[in-house]
């Protein structure tokens, strides 16, 4: 893409000097093309080191790429040049790649950086290195057309969501350029990192830009480059560009480079596939009711399932507290999704005649409601306890069903009791619940058992 880059200092021009070394360095006989951003310092030095150059006997041709259209009006100095130099340097690249003449590079060059347009839009401002960091902006504002040196913008505005600020980039690029983007044509788009947005930001930019610039404006964006291409420090933001292509500039954005951080693929936009629907077999598990009559047994695990829900929704505060002193403090928030979804569901499909598959359904329940590691884990727990009762539902089959319980809990989640996870409140209460059930130990007693016997683990 290039022979040489010159840099300044932070935020200022390279000297004549140092841009006149790089052309002495690489101008041939074929001569030398300077692709400059239209700021007045740049301007100014790369002139200075073009006539210097053609004195010398060098043959230089200089292109200015001033594609930001989010200021009105030009003013003296002209628009400034930001993201939509990326395709004026590629395209220029691979013209001279192709044995153009300086002359015919030089004119290849200029005609698409007229025709590129680009504007961005600021969440944070850059820091300068060891100054300390600008409150210019609050935290729910941005600025539109910020300069790259965090030269004031065209507006600043409430922060507002990603498809909003999409449309308001389009919106300014295709009313500056509506001769050059008419319904119908064909474009390259660059969705830039103004140097700290998140990548995932990036894409979810992308994504409302790439949809937004075909539905509203019919715009076929058949090339989409996202990526940290052109950066003002930490800036927060993002840079859309937009430029019209034929075949001719399409072979060049695509003609191979060794620029590394030019994306590898061509970045070709596929049109959107319709998703393909994949149900899920019946589960003959999770296909449950409740019965519209309760046997005693049925009545028992109802009232022992309410009983624990109500616990865990009563003491989840408590438990997000205890849990902010060692983890992430979400314990009880999350137990209590659980509880939440178990008490529903209880009153609606549980079959509670049987306590297997009531089991197999709690599990189902625990899972998509709490999801996480600790929903996966207490999915294992009572899927494992419903198989120890498929045969059987005595106090015995409880009990073992339990331990298995514990037991599936500790292989897959690779803890032990004594580890500070939930196992240092689940393997006691277990234990207890195995004690009393040696002992004549009977159903309804299970909600004072469990709960003490944890309390005292946790506390």
């Amino acid at each position: 893409m290039l022979a040489a880059a010159v840099s300044g200092h932070v935020f200022a021009s390279p000297s004549a000097k140092a841009v006149l070394a790089a052309i002495r360095a690489v101008a041939g006989k074929a001569g030398c093309l300077l692709i400059v951003y239209n700021y007045t310092g740049d301007k100014l030095q790369f002139g200075l080191a073009v006539e210097k150059a053609k004195s010398e006997g060098h043959q230089v041709e200089m292109v200015l790429v001033a594609d930001d259209c989010s200021l009105p009006g030009q003013g003296v100095a002209g628009r400034r040049g930001i993201a939509g130099a990326l395709l004026v340097t590629k395209i220029a690249g691979a013209a001279a790649a192709e044995g153009l003449s300086l002359k015919e590079v030089a004119a290849v060059a200029n005609d698409t950086a007229k025709q590129c347009r680009s504007v961005g839009v600021a969440t944070r401002i850059c820091t300068l290195p060891g100054a300390a960091p600008s409150d210019r902006l609050g935290e729910d504002e941005m600025e539109v057309g910020m300069g790259l040196h965090a030269e004031p913008g065209a507006s600043r505005q409430k922060m507002q969501s990603a498809n909003d600020i999409v449309k308001l980039c389009i919106d300014c690029i295709q009313q500056d350029g509506a001769a050059d983007l008419p319904a119908g044509c064909q474009a390259a788009m660059v969705v830039n990192n103004l140097g700290s947005t998140p990548v995932m930001e990036m894409y979810i930019a992308a994504r409302a830009a790439l949809r937004y610039a075909q539905d509203k404006h019919k715009v076929k964006v058949v090339r989409l480059y996202v990526g940290t291409f052109f950066t003002s420090l930490d800036m927060q933001g993002a840079s859309i560009s937009l430029l019209p292509v034929d075949s001719g500039r399409l072979a060049r954005l695509d003609s191979p480079t060794q620029a590394p951080f030019w994306p590898k693929d061509k970045s070709i936009v596929v049109p959107d596939k319709p998703k393909l629907a994949l149900p899920l077999p019946p589960n003959p598990q999770t296909q449950t009711s409740r019965p519209e009559t309760l046997s005693e047994q049925g009545q028992l695990l109802e009232k022992a399932l309410l009983n624990a829900a109500a616990a865990i929704l009563h003491h989840a505060q408590e438990l997000d507290d205890w849990d902010q002193r060692v983890g992430d403090g979400d314990c009880g928030t999350t137990l209590a999704q659980g509880a939440k979804a178990i008490r529903a569901d209880c009153c609606k499909r549980y079959p509670l005649n049987d306590a297997a598959a009531t089991m197999n359904a709690v599990a189902e329940t625990v899972g998509h409601s709490m999801g996480g590691s600790s929903g996966a884990l207490y999915q294992i727990f009572f899927v494992a306890l419903a198989a120890a009762l498929k045969e059987t539902q005595t106090v015995d089959a409880w009990e073992q069903g339990a331990q298995a319980g514990l037991v599936a809990i500790q292989h897959y989640g690779g803890a032990k009791p004594g580890d500070r996870t939930m196992l240092d409140a689940l393997a006691p209460a277990i234990e207890s619940f195995c004690a009393k059930s040696r002992s004549g130990w009977h159903l309804t007693h299970a909600q004072s058992t469990v709960s003490n016997s944890t309390r005292r683990a946790v506390c």
